[in-house]
């Protein structure tokens, strides 16, 4: 994530979602539902949220979610998925 992005993100998403836990560590936490990553890499983080089987979306997710009247947005939409695997893509609406 883009440095706005790292300090932005958590703000729109503290706004969508008043109740939920909205942490930046750098580390894999096991309480972690959704994981928001610009860039796949080999972090712990992206690791552990891979083996969890947890939700591992595009950053254009938060913004999606901040959107006035945005009740629920599919996460399926900003999944990080390969091409041919049967997953979605994030410019897929």
């Amino acid at each position: 994530l883009t440095p706005d992005q790292k300090s932005a993100i958590p703000l729109l998403l503290k706004d969508a979602f008043p109740s939920a836990a909205i942490k930046t560590s750098s580390t894999w936490d096991p309480d972690t539902t959704h994981l928001l990553i610009g860039v796949l890499s080999k972090s712990e983080k992206f690791l552990g949220a891979l083996a969890a089987g947890i939700w591992c979306l595009r950053p254009e997710y938060a913004m999606a979610a901040a959107t006035p009247g945005n009740q629920r947005v599919n996460e399926l939409h900003y999944e990080w998925a390969a091409p041919g695997d049967g997953g979605t893509k994030g410019d897929e609406k």
